[in-house]
């Protein structure tokens, strides 16, 4: 896979980030994977995210769709002079890498239900926190 070899070019993936915006890519396509509708067939699904919410009952969360884009994100942050570049010459990358992750303010959030027993209750937030543990796993390169 062409993916693979390339990223396996410690020395020419920073320069893919910084001449030929694959930070913008990585960091747009989880934002669009997160908030825009997809569409299966002639049925048009809901965003993943609906007013700053994580929907944890959606497919790619439950199939964790994100997840190789999430490590491939995580590689390249981890390259030397990738994090320099983003912060210091990118404050619109570093803003739209804060809005992803402050989807995860809200997530999962249920009513509970004090006064009444919830005979079934959902697995979802296994699903919300695997989804936060594998974005911060990103954003523990960035912290080091």
């Amino acid at each position: 896979c062409i993916r693979d070899r390339l990223f396996t070019m410690p020395n020419f993936t920073p320069l893919l980030a910084r001449s030929h915006k694959l930070l913008d890519e990585l960091f747009g396509t989880l934002n669009r994977i997160l908030t825009e509708p997809r569409t299966e067939g002639e049925m048009v699904l809901k965003p993943v995210v609906e007013n700053n919410n994580v929907d944890c009952s959606s497919d790619i969360i439950r199939q964790d769709n994100y997840i190789q884009l999430i490590r491939d994100i995580k590689y390249v942050l981890s390259l030397a002079g990738v994090q320099e570049y983003l912060f210091q010459e990118r404050e619109d990358l570093v803003q739209l890498y804060l809005k992803i992750q402050s989807y995860m303010q809200y997530m999962h959030s249920e009513l509970r239900h004090v006064t009444t027993h919830v005979v079934i209750d959902t697995n979802n937030w296994i699903l919300a926190l695997n989804f936060a543990l594998r974005l911060y796993n990103a954003h523990s390169i960035i912290q080091e």
